[in-house]
Order: C-alpha cells, then sequence, then structure tokens
C-alpha cells in the first residue's frame, strides 16, 4: 500500500494492511517524515492496492511515530455500498473554476545594470500574490527582491551581490530571516531533521543561518482587500516601508558556474514558503521585458514619500563603494 501525504509517499507491507493500526506500527521502517511544510489545504490521497477498497479500511489516524502522538483519528464504520470503491482524481481548490487570476510574475534580469538584490519583507498578498506565483501557502511575510514579489534571472559566470534585510531578532521566526541559497522549494531549513537536511544542498556558503540583517518590512493597513488590486506594483502602492535605523543590513556574494543547477531558491532559514525561483542561465533571455523597480532603498523610498527619517540609516552606504560595505556589514563570500 502507498500513502500520500502532501507528496511525500508512505510505503506499507501488503500483508499486514487488514488492520490500518497495524500496518502504521509494523511498517513503521518505511515511513517517510511528514514535517510542517504541510501547511493545510492540500489533498491527502490513499492509493490502495487493486485487491483491496474502503471496506477494508477500519480507521485513519494523523500520527507522529518519533513522539508516539496521535493527532487526530477517525472511524471508518458502516460505510455506505453506494460509496464507489474507486473516486476519480478531483480539482484541487486552488485549482477550482472560481480560482482567483494571480497578478503577473514579474522576473528581475541579472544584467549589467542590476548585479546587486535586496531582500526585505513584505505581505505575501493574498490569492493573487505569493499563493498564486508559487501555488503555495505562504508565510505571515514572504521576501520582496528589489521591492518586489519575483523570480530572478542570474548569469553563469557573474558575480552577484545579495543584500538582506529579513531581520535578527531571535527572539521570534516572523524577524529572524537569514537568507541563503538552496535547490529545494520549500525553504525552512532551521526546521528540517537531519536526514531532511542531507537532502538538501545548500549553494551560499556552509551556515545557511548567518546572513539576516536589519529588519525591513513592507506593511499596510489590515483592511485593505488584495484582490482589488490588477497588479503587484497597484498593491505595493499601498504598502509603507519600515527599517531598523540602529542595524546593518547584511551580504553575501554569490557566482553561479557551470556545475550550478538551472533551478535555484531563496530562502529563509526560519520559514517555509518565504522564496521562489533563481533560474541560473548561460545567457539571460531577451524575451522577458526588463522593468524599472521603484524605490526600495528605505532613505530614497522616504524621499518619495517627502518624508526624512530623523536617523541616519545603514543603508545609505550603499551608495558608496563594496569596500566600504564590508566596514559596516556581515559580509561572507562564496
Amino acid at each position: 500500500m502507498l500513502v500520500n501525504i502532501a507528496g511525500v509517499k508512505i510505503a506499507f507491507k501488503r500483508k499486514s494492511f487488514y488492520r490500518f493500526c497495524n500496518i502504521f506500527l509494523v511498517a513503521s521502517i518505511m515511513i517517510t517524515a511528514m514535517n510542517e511544510r504541510y501547511r493545510g489545504g492540500q489533498d491527502l490521497i490513499i492509493d490502495l492496492p487493486a485487491d483491496y477498497d474502503i471496506q477494508h479500511v477500519d480507521w485513519l489516524a494523523i500520527y507522529c511515530y518519533k513522539f508516539r502522538v496521535d493527532f487526530g483519528h477517525v472511524a471508518i464504520s458502516n460505510v455506505s455500498s453506494r460509496i464507489p470503491p474507486y473516486v476519480p482524481p478531483q480539482k484541487r481548490f486552488d485549482d477550482a473554476s472560481n480560482a482567483v487570476e494571480g497578478w503577473p510574475v514579474t522576473s528581475l534580469l541579472g544584467n549589467d545594470n542590476r548585479r546587486n538584490f535586496t531582500f526585505q519583507l513584505g505581505p505575501p498578498g493574498g490569492k493573487k500574490g505569493y499563493q498564486s506565483m508559487t501555488r503555495a501557502r505562504p508565510a505571515k511575510y514572504v521576501w520582496y527582491v528589489n521591492g518586489m514579489l519575483a523570480d530572478l534571472y542570474l548569469k553563469r559566470g557573474v558575480t552577484y551581490t545579495f543584500i538582506v534585510e529579513g531581520g535578527s531578532d531571535k527572539s521570534t521566526s516572523d524577524f529572524f530571516n537569514p537568507l541563503y541559497i538552496s535547490d529545494d522549494q520549500f525553504g525552512g531549513y532551521g526546521k528540517l531533521s537531519n536526514e531532511e537536511k542531507e537532502q538538501v544542498t545548500v549553494y551560499s556558503g556552509p551556515d545557511p543561518s548567518r546572513v539576516s540583517g536589519r529588519l525591513c518590512l513592507w506593511s499596510n493597513d489590515e483592511n485593505v482587500d488584495d484582490l482589488q488590486f490588477a497588479t503587484f506594483a497597484d498593491f505595493r502602492k499601498t504598502l509603507h516601508l519600515k527599517c531598523d535605523t540602529d542595524k546593518v543590513a547584511a551580504l553575501f556574494r554569490f557566482t553561479p558556474d557551470e556545475k550550478t543547477p538551472d533551478t535555484l531558491y531563496y530562502q529563509s532559514y526560519s520559514n517555509y514558503n518565504m522564496g521562489w525561483k533563481i533560474h541560473v542561465v548561460n545567457e539571460l533571455p531577451n524575451t522577458i521585458t526588463d522593468i524599472k523597480e521603484e524605490p526600495y532603498v528605505y532613505e530614497q523610498w522616504l524621499q518619495t514619500q517627502s518624508v526624512q527619517s530623523p536617523h541616519t540609516s545603514s543603508m545609505s552606504v550603499l551608495g558608496l563603494t563594496t569596500g566600504a560595505l564590508t566596514l559596516v556589514m556581515a559580509t561572507w563570500l562564496f
């Protein structure tokens, strides 16, 4: 028997199938961990062998084998004969005909005019934003790159600077977000088990928990309806940027080469589903229209709001040379 839970398949011995609880215990060595990557809103699918149907299942449970915790169970009894033994695949909720059309995805090209990428936090934008872009349920905050919800295109052999303003407050996972690059779509490296970490390759240095920087957060009024906006650019006009002025950004440099996979992901060490794709290419595509970002450096953004911060922010050094950056920022070179 195979149990498919949020994309994770669990194998059981057929001879033990008659009692579901017995299978679960007997086949424990074959269980693949179901971790916090499952955030709800996804189908749980049980594929039964050809010789079995729903009549052979006594009960189902969500059970943590490692800690012997039963999170909940339901008895399968008095099953009506009118229930078909097989149900064809159903549309997911996100794929329903009344699903909301998402905002157009923004792509940032790592060309000669864009060798620096700044990572800050912002709201996911409801069903039109991060959820539509990634087909995943987002964390409370997600990464904004140069002030945008975006995927990135990087060219092999070119060195890029990633400036990180995800927060360094370790007392709360919401505002402690070291940035790292890996081949894992979901992120949250700090929450993974040792076994799961062995399945992830990190490309931004040996320690994915080191580069977090000060907190810069885009936010808006809670009563703003994300669905009323046709594009992310329209939505971002409602946001306000606030950065810690008593701390500094962090940064690291990343140079993809011929051994770098074609697809990577920028992620948060502390939280799942905050980042998205990095396309690594030999030549930047000419079919994607390059965009001009709205101001996202704090001082520049304040000037657009006709408000001047009473404090001098550390990010003013971004207009200086790389040497100046390394004097005031936590710099990690890879």
